[in-house]
């Protein structure tokens, strides 16, 4: 624990790891446990994820990554997360390019147009100068309203 506590991460992000229910009552038989019957099995994941107080559904939409994992063991798991090099920074953080290109898709959303929405971020030396997004001129209906 000590070692855990000692780490200092730059960079944090949500991650979901999912498998089928049937793999997961499998897995139950595995691990010589007793599998629920399928109703009590299916109840209990609902309120796992759905309960109000401690559901997880909220959080499970935040996350930024998502994987299912279609294996019978941990071992297979960690090592293909291993593989996935998750720690990389360069996973982490976007790319110059990728971050102009998220910024000119969140413009987008902006635009009034239900056709076409575009977005468009000026750089210059890597700081963005200006952003916009494309709609109809001041004098005429906007597109959503009708025009």
């Amino acid at each position: 624990m000590e070692a855990i506590q000692r780490q200092v991460y730059a960079y944090c992000f949500a991650r979901q790891i999912s498998c089928p229910e049937s793999l997961r009552l499998f897995r139950c038989e595995l691990n010589r446990q007793s599998p629920p019957l399928l109703e009590e099995f299916v109840l209990r994941n609902d309120d796992h994820l759905y309960n109000q107080t401690s559901g997880l559904s909220d959080l499970i939409s935040r996350a930024e990554l998502r994987l299912i994992n279609p294996t019978t063991s941990l071992q297979t798991l960690h090592r293909a997360l291993e593989k996935l090099d998750l720690s990389n920074e360069d996973r982490l953080r976007p790319s110059w390019d990728q971050y102009f290109m998220q910024l000119a898709l969140f413009a987008a959303k902006r635009s009034n147009c239900m056709k076409r929405r575009i977005g468009c971020v000026l750089v210059q030396d890597k700081r963005v100068i200006s952003t916009g997004y494309n709609g109809t001129p001041k004098s005429l209906t906007n597109c959503n309203a009708g025009g």
